[in-house]
């Protein structure tokens, strides 16, 4: 479950303060472990292409997630599961 997902739960359904809670937690970095990872406009494989990331690239990610994908930044997501966190890092 993601921190926003997690927090609305968590929070009876207040997902606009979940969300504003899972932002100021901070941002992590990222190592992608895809050969070439799509960044994309939203979260899903149905949102268009807008970059991508070859693999062991690394990025500064938000701590949302959302249908198995990762927020990047405004209008930058990519599937979580090529997104390893660097040590130390809170995701």
């Amino acid at each position: 479950m993601g921190a926003v997902a997690a927090a609305w739960y968590y929070t009876g359904g207040h997902l606009f303060d979940a969300l504003e809670r899972a932002l100021d937690a901070g941002q992590c970095q990222v190592r992608i472990d895809a050969d070439v990872l799509n960044v994309r406009s939203g979260p899903g494989t149905g949102w268009r292409v807008v970059g991508t990331y070859p693999r062991g690239a690394t990025t500064t990610a938000d701590p949302i997630t959302w249908n198995g994908f990762r927020r990047l930044g405004e209008g930058r997501w990519s599937a979580s599961r090529y997104l390893v966190p660097l040590p130390g890092a809170r995701c």
